[in-house]
């Protein structure tokens, strides 16, 4: 039989997930060249948020991921693309 899901219905579930998009974000956000405030900036998001998403701290949701995927100048798949490649997918029961 396949792993059993943990009915909590939460991300934690899933072992890595929010450490790596948080990762995933900070490596293009740097990798563009722009300071969390210069994101804050673009976003409209306070820059303590910018901070406590990239550190795992918080989880930015899908009208956020977008306003920093589009910040960035990527495409929110972009994103959830490579996220895919970092985590493991058995864990999530695909």
């Amino acid at each position: 039989m396949g792993k059993q899901r943990r009915p909590s219905g939460r991300d934690e579930a899933v072992p890595g997930l929010e450490q790596a998009l948080s990762n995933i974000i900070k490596e293009h956000r740097q990798a563009k060249g722009v300071s969390q405030q210069e994101l804050s900036y673009r976003t409209g998001l306070d820059r303590s948020f910018i901070y406590l998403i990239e550190t795992g701290m918080r989880r930015p949701s899908v009208a956020t991921l977008f306003l920093i995927a589009s910040a960035l100048g990527v495409y929110p798949s972009q994103l959830i693309q490579e996220l895919e490649r970092r985590v493991n997918m058995d864990d999530i029961g695909a």
